[in-house]
């Protein structure tokens, strides 16, 4: 049984991708002191401590009971002597995740400070990431209806101008009731913000597929305010946090123009979200990304891996393919059209039902015509 505050922790020690560091860089990592995992009893705020879920290089996961709204709770905790530009990302997060009340989106319900840590408190989810899910072999109706909620959720962020920029199987958490919720919004940015490149990408060969990057931020501004509303009254979400030289993401299912360095938007996530699906259809990613430099050389000559015989109908690879376009112009127009196209290249075709109507409707006209053609008396 896994949950998803103990799947993000574990997700929180990755390396980090450098490409042309700015002069006097120093690109040698910084270590930081952790301070002991909270233990049982432990309260912050309304919120007591039930237990560890999971932890990381910059924080921990617990579990906590609300006592004033009677309910558990997944608490993600930063260590107090964790760099301030993490805390600034999970200030980010939750801001991010205020904006939004979708039923596939991990929902927030508090953020704050107990002493020097910085917490967010969000619903508790158990269950498995779809990442988990997948190990076991599915038919392609059950993946793609699971993988059209995670959309659902990716399409409600991107109407309130929210960019996911990290979307991969990993950061989806399948629950106990059956539902899908996008998680992981660490990365989120405002798409109305994001209109400067990231970075200038010059990529090493020695970064793995599927293994996520560090994002290493700037410090944030001095009197960010802590909010849970809609609003971004510190105007975290519009900050880069980012240093020059850092690509965001996962490298399996980035897009050309992350690896670019280049601005990412809705159509970036939909890219995403297509190389995650191709994945749990195929058995393979759309490129060879067991390096940074094999993925791109395999985008820009153009050798997208060709699938094995499968059961998917084809108009379903049509639509990931154009989802998978390197050009962003010639992607879908939005998460919610390639939404539209999914469910109806799933459609069961009645073929049987439509059959029997024609041959009845042939016999009797027959019929019909028997009768007409009959002298009257």
């Amino acid at each position: 049984m896994a949950c998803y505050g103990a799947s993000m922790a574990s997700r929180e020690v990755a390396p980090t991708i450098e490409v042309r560091s700015p002069p006097g860089y120093d690109p040698s990592p910084i270590v930081e002191t952790q301070a002991p995992t909270p233990v049982r009893g432990r309260r912050f705020g309304r919120f007591l401590v039930l237990g560890t879920l999971g932890s990381g290089g910059m924080g921990v996961v617990v579990e906590a009971h609300d006592e004033q709204l009677d309910r558990n709770v997944a608490i993600k905790l930063l260590h107090p002597l964790t760099a301030r530009r993490h805390h600034a990302r999970l200030l980010r997060e939750a801001q991010a995740l205020a904006r939004l009340s979708h039923p596939n989106v991990v929902q927030v319900y508090d953020v704050g400070m107990v002493g020097e840590q910085t917490f967010i408190a969000m619903e508790l989810v158990r269950g498995s990431t779809l990442a988990q899910w997948l190990r076991t072999p599915r038919d392609w109706r059950s993946v793609v209806a699971l993988f059209l909620q995670a959309a659902r959720g990716l399409a409600a962020a991107h109407d309130k101008d929210l960019v996911h920029r990290d979307f991969k199987p990993e950061n989806c958490i399948l629950g106990e009731d059956g539902r899908v919720r996008v998680v992981d919004f660490g990365l989120v940015r405002e798409a109305t913000g994001a209109s400067q490149a990231e970075s200038t990408v010059e990529v090493p060969a020695d970064q793995t597929a599927h293994e996520p990057t560090d994002q290493t931020a700037h410090e944030p501004t001095d009197g960010a305010q802590v909010e849970t509303s809609s609003s971004d009254k510190s105007g975290i979400l519009k900050q880069r946090l980012t240093r020059a030289g850092v690509v965001l993401g996962t490298l399996a299912y980035m897009s050309l123009e992350q690896l670019q360095g280049k601005p990412a938007d809705a159509r970036t996530d939909q890219y995403s979200f297509c190389a995650s699906l191709y994945e749990a259809l195929f058995g393979v990613l759309p490129y060879d990304a067991h390096s940074a430099v094999a993925l791109l050389t395999a985008m820009m000559s153009g050798r997208r891996k060709t699938p094995l015989e499968s059961k998917v109908p084809r108009r379903l690879r049509r639509a990931l393919e154009r989802g998978l376009q390197l050009e962003p112009g010639a992607r879908w127009p939005s998460m919610s059209a390639l939404i539209v196209e999914l469910e109806a290249s799933t459609r069961r075709r009645r073929w049987w039902p439509a059959a029997a109507l024609l041959g009845a409707g042939v016999a009797l006209g027959g019929s019909l015509v028997q009768m007409g053609a009959e002298p009257d008396p």
